[in-house]
């Protein structure tokens, strides 16, 4: 991941789903196979490589372009060209879907116009934007509604790996394409990406560099059972992770739903850009419910403060969080939180150990 970024428009909420990464699949092994190929092609010389350029050592090798804005900067030329299989979301006739391209981290975006009355539209528009090595580009398409919020239809995410050097062309799944924020509507957006780097010897940085933080949802335990119908079983939890700011939710993300238990362990991995001072981490427990209203089964913040202490040592935030309002005493969530120099520190001791391609590998997987 990264996590939806807030924007002025309608947002999925707070509805279950799976991991969000989109070309997460696509990108680890199209990376390690180019790399492999040249490798066998060119032999040592291309022996240890990044995304953008090929290093004659593995003790050069760096990986601060998986990072927002600490890599090279590049323009995209992004057209998005259709989309298929998107639910129809309106109750009298059917949706009218436009399609709305974010940078994470920045204030860079593109919307195309609306098409009416179809759950297969072609765009096929073109913007240009400013793209550091790093960045995530983030698709969401919306139905464009009248007197009433416009309905989510779905999204995906583009991390750099997968548009850079040599840009992307084909259909990406989208995530969160049921009404309740599920993958279970198989729906796809075709884009064309094209790369043009800035080869003039001196890499532009950008002035303000978002902290990314990675956040990973571990395990909880002791959760109530929210379930009392005959035969319904136990809760089946999941947990919405929000980026919060003066109680407004800049991000979010949810892991996937696990079935009949009160002690669910998820490991879900997910990241946000631009963590600042005032800003918090709020943890929501909910039990989902098919056809019922889902039940709240606790919630725990963790302040900016908090993580600030652990962070000045350079170590990473892990701990069992008390969940409030659970109805059992001794709920609690288990949480692990990183910054992107304890990830990059991790992968560069792993490329050390394991090798290049495992540490890329690890990387991409951990975020599925």
């Amino acid at each position: 991941m990264g996590a939806q970024e807030s924007h002025a428009l309608p947002s999925p909420g707070g509805s279950p789903s799976g991991s969000r990464l989109l070309g997460s699949e696509l990108a680890p092994r199209e990376l390690v196979r180019q790399h492999r190929l040249r490798r066998e092609t060119h032999g040592q010389a291309y022996d240890s490589v990044t995304v953008t350029s090929e290093v004659k050592s593995k003790e050069s090798t760096d990986f601060k372009h998986l990072f927002s804005g600490t890599g090279r900067k590049h323009q995209l030329e992004v057209q998005i060209i259709s989309a298929r299989g998107l639910r129809n979301a309106d109750w009298f006739g059917t949706s009218d879907p436009y399609c709305v391209c974010k940078v994470t981290g920045t204030e860079a975006s593109f919307q195309t116009r609306t098409i009416d009355e179809t759950t297969e539209p072609h765009w096929e528009e073109t913007t240009t934007l400013d793209f550091y090595e790093g960045d995530t580009l983030v698709f969401s398409i919306f139905d464009a509604d009248v007197g009433k919020e416009d309905d989510f239809l779905g999204m995906v995410e583009v991390p750099s790996c997968t548009v850079l050097p040599d840009g992307f062309e084909g259909e990406l799944r989208l995530k969160q394409t049921s009404a309740s924020g599920t993958d279970e509507v198989e729906a796809y957006l075709k884009l064309l990406i094209t790369s043009k780097a800035h080869h003039d010897g001196r890499p532009p940085v950008r002035p303000e560099v978002p902290q990314r933080l990675y956040v990973t949802v571990l395990h909880a335990k002791n959760l109530r059972n929210a379930d009392h119908a005959p035969g319904a079983g136990v809760s089946d939890p999941y947990v919405t992770c929000s980026l919060t700011e003066d109680d407004v939710v800049k991000a979010s993300f949810n892991t996937e739903t696990k079935k009949d238990t009160l002690s669910p362990v998820w490991n879900h991995t997910d990241s946000f850009a631009g963590f600042k001072d005032g800003m918090c981490l709020l943890f929501e427990v909910w039990d989902q419910d098919p056809f019922l209203r889902k039940d709240a089964l606790g919630s725990a913040r963790i302040s900016f403060s908090q993580l600030a202490a652990a962070f000045k040592k350079e170590s990473m935030f892990l701990k069992d969080l008390l969940l409030e309002d659970s109805g059992s005493r001794q709920a609690g969530l288990s949480v692990r939180v990183a910054t992107a120099a304890v990830e990059l520190t991790r992968l560069r001791k792993l490329a050390t150990e394991e090798g290049l391609d495992q540490a890329l590998e690890h990387h991409h997987a951990m975020k599925k």
